[in-house]
């Protein structure tokens, strides 16, 4: 039974609360839940540009829609229109949540102030990684091999998985003590690009879609995949650049999560990650 291990980690910048964090992870199943019966896992991982007015809000919005968008619609990840469908849907929920907001700082007393309108009126912005894990069971059907979703707990099972893109949130796939998966970047020096990004008013699906990045794969036993915002991202690639194995601390926080914010600090103070909020998803098939 190859059934993987999830778990999650949210760390805000030096000097900010968990409540400012402007990262967002969203999961269609709990960390650490049993998943022997579970057939799909669907984890977002976003990071609000904090350029942007809300992007906070806008990132959790974000994850949480795109998760409720592949909870409908089977497959999103693998489409190359299925993560700007989700954006656009998460778009028009925030027209709708923005006016809210706006009538709730009048009643309140603290109407939106005249340095704030073209902020607000611009959006808030983030980038968006969306992984779909999907687990299949061998089956024989005319003498034939077929892949079919696995449906019990006593069945053996496979997984793959489908990844969709729109900035520099980045997947890392590790077998055997090797990368062989880095997305959307596999280089440390594209994080100094401005990435792509997910707009809270940009509802054009076509442009989303052009600009999305598309992957997938398959996992075996000991398999391990992280799912991080740029900064974590930046120091695995980083590390991995110079012949380290970043994967080996990483995995080892598993069931010690009250360990990784002193060490993503220690990182920060030793200058290797840049002071900026972190958020991870570990994937662990071992």
């Amino acid at each position: 039974m190859l059934s993987p291990y999830v778990d999650r980690y949210l760390v805000p910048k030096r000097g900010s609360t968990s409540e400012q964090c402007e990262d967002a992870i969203e999961l269609s199943a709990g960390p650490g839940q049993d998943r022997r019966t579970v057939d799909t896992i669907v984890a977002v991982v976003c990071d609000g540009a904090s350029e942007s007015i809300l992007a906070g809000t806008w990132a959790g919005q974000l994850a949480a829609r795109v998760v409720q968008e592949a909870a409908s619609r089977p497959g999103l990840a693998a489409q190359r229109g299925g993560l700007a469908q989700a954006i656009c849907a998460a778009a028009w929920a925030w027209a709708d949540w923005s006016e809210v907001y706006v009538a709730d700082r009048i009643a309140a007393g603290r109407p939106i102030a005249w340095y704030e309108q073209p902020k607000l009126d611009q959006g808030a912005f983030a980038t968006v990684l969306a992984v779909e894990l999907v687990a299949t069971r061998r089956g024989r059907h005319a003498g034939d091999d077929m892949m079919v979703v696995a449906d019990t707990v006593s069945e053996p099972r496979e997984w793959s998985w489908y990844a969709a893109a729109l900035g520099d949130t980045c997947l890392f796939h590790v077998r055997d003590e090797r990368l062989i998966s880095a997305f959307p970047l596999d280089d440390v020096a594209g994080f100094g690009v401005s990435p792509a990004l997910a707009g809270s008013r940009n509802r054009d699906m076509d442009q989303l879609a052009a600009h999305t990045a598309l992957a997938s794969g398959s996992c075996r036993p000991g398999d391990q995949v992280f799912l991080a915002t740029d900064a974590l991202a930046a120091w695995f690639l980083a590390e991995h650049g110079r012949g380290a194995r970043p994967w080996w601390q990483l995995r080892d926080f598993a069931g010690r999560n009250e360990e990784f914010a002193p060490w993503i600090e220690q990182e920060r103070t030793g200058h290797r990650m840049r002071n900026d909020d972190v958020a991870l998803v570990h994937i662990d098939f071992g």
